[in-house]
């Protein structure tokens, strides 16, 4: 007997990865300075000083981000349960899924984390004594990439998903041809560029769709 209890959860926590997509525009496309080219050339002193002009924006990226941690763990425990229950008996890709996600969360975890130290190791931050112009420099260097490669993860489940709804009609056609093109993206301007700030570009759509199509009775 299904109680109400578990009706509401199954109705509400698609809406989790569509709060997660929301929230990954602001923890990293929203806030992710970029430190000007003039700057870079006078060094790390000038990097770390500019640094500390970006604190505010860095500190509401970081609370994003943290949120965004909750919110999505929340939709992949969901999505994951949805997946495995509409799959062929016996399929591996469900279990694939689920950890492609757990690395996924893992990894916003670690970078969101490196983001917090270098937003609370700017100038004028509550830890900057414990840190070196050239500290913040780099790790500010490692945030601002950081955060973008730690949704690769994402892009895998993209992948793997797509195979699913192709074949087996697991979620809707149209969310398995979107997750194809984005995993392709990703996995080609990886491979051909190195450019792995690619999975956190495609995240936001990716996690929006997946709430989106979740909902499918």
């Amino acid at each position: 007997m299904t109680t109400l209890t578990e009706t509401k959860t199954r109705i509400l926590w698609p809406f989790a990865g569509i709060g997660a997509g929301l929230l990954t525009l602001v923890a990293v496309h929203g806030t992710a300075p970029q430190v000007p080219d003039d700057v870079v050339a006078r060094g790390a002193d000038a990097v770390a000083a500019w640094s500390g002009d970006q604190a505010g924006i860095l500190r509401v990226g970081v609370a994003a981000g943290f949120a965004t941690v909750v919110v999505v763990s929340v939709f992949a425990a969901g999505f994951a349960r949805l997946v495995e229950q509409r799959s062929p008996e016996g399929s591996a890709l469900p279990g694939a899924i689920r950890m492609a996600l757990t690395a996924g969360i893992a990894s916003l975890i670690a970078f969101f984390g490196i983001k917090a130290v270098y937003a609370v190791g700017v100038p004028g931050a509550v830890d900057n004594h414990m840190y070196t112009p050239t500290d913040v420099s780099a790790i500010g260097t490692l945030a601002m990439q950081g955060h973008w490669l730690a949704y690769w993860g994402f892009a895998l489940a993209a992948a793997l998903t797509a195979v699913l709804s192709l074949r087996h009609r697991v979620l809707p056609r149209w969310f398995g041809w979107l997750s194809l093109v984005i995993a392709v993206f990703v996995f080609g301007m990886t491979a051909a560029f190195g450019l792995v700030f690619s999975a956190g570009l495609c995240a936001p759509i990716w996690l929006i769709a997946a709430g989106i199509a979740s909902r499918r009775p």
